[in-house]
C-alpha cells in the first residue's frame, strides 16, 4: 500500500472538511483532489469510515507531537505568557494542527473519538499552562496556592484562543493576568 497516497487522502480529507464541513466531504472530490480514482481509495480504506478514523489517528499523531512550549529565560509573568500565548498560537495556525482545530469543533458532539481528542487537547493545554504557572511560582511572581485555580481559568481562554485570530483577545488574557496577580 502507497503510504503517500494514504496520507494524502487523510490530509485531503482534513483539508476540505476544515473549509467546507466534514459531513460534506465526498470520496469523489478527495479522489479527484489526490488526482486517483474513486475506487483507488478503497485500495488504501474500506469506507468512509475508516478514512474518518484514519483522520482521528493522524490527528492524534499530530497533538502528540505539537511542540509549543514555555519560555524559562522569561524575565517576568507578562513576557513568560507572551512567550506561550505566541508559541501555542505559531502551532495551531500551521497544517495540521489548524485542520485538527476545525475538525475538532465539527465534530465534538457527535464523534466519540472527536470527543476523547478535545479532551485530549484540553489537558495539554491546561499542562502547559501548569508548567509556566509552576515557573511563575519558582520566580516568586506567583503563590502557589494560586496555580491550580489559575490553570482552570486560563486553560479555556487558551483553548478559545486557538480559534480566534484577533490579537485584542490575547490582549485580553494579558490583562486577565495582571488582574490574576
Amino acid at each position: 500500500m502507497d503510504k503517500s497516497t494514504r496520507r494524502k487522502l487523510i490530509e485531503s480529507y482534513l483539508i476540505e472538511g476544515g473549509e467546507h464541513g466534514f459531513d460534506t466531504v465526498s470520496l469523489g472530490s478527495l479522489a479527484k483532489t489526490v488526482g486517483i480514482t474513486k475506487s483507488t481509495i478503497f485500495s488504501h480504506f474500506s469506507n468512509s469510515e475508516d478514512l474518518h478514523n484514519a483522520a482521528i489517528e493522524f490527528c492524534t499523531s499530530s497533538i502528540n507531537a505539537g511542540s509549543f512550549s514555555v519560555n524559562f529565560k522569561a524575565r517576568n509573568l507578562q513576557d513568560l505568557f507572551t512567550g506561550l500565548i505566541n508559541s501555542v498560537t505559531d502551532t495551531f495556525t500551521a497544517f495540521p494542527m489548524n485542520a485538527y482545530l476545525s475538525f475538532l469543533e465539527q465534530k465534538k458532539l457527535t464523534d466519540n473519538g472527536a470527543a476523547a481528542l478535545d479532551g485530549s487537547l484540553n489537558s495539554m493545554l491546561r499542562a502547559r499552562i501548569l508548567v509556566a504557572l509552576d515557573y511563575a511560582v519558582q520566580r516568586s511572581w506567583l503563590s502557589i496556592n494560586d496555580t491550580d485555580s489559575f490553570a482552570d481559568i486560563l486553560t479555556p481562554y487558551f483553548r478559545r484562543g486557538l480559534t480566534i485570530t484577533d490579537e485584542s483577545y490575547w490582549d485580553s488574557l494579558m490583562d486577565l493576568l495582571k488582574d490574576l496577580r
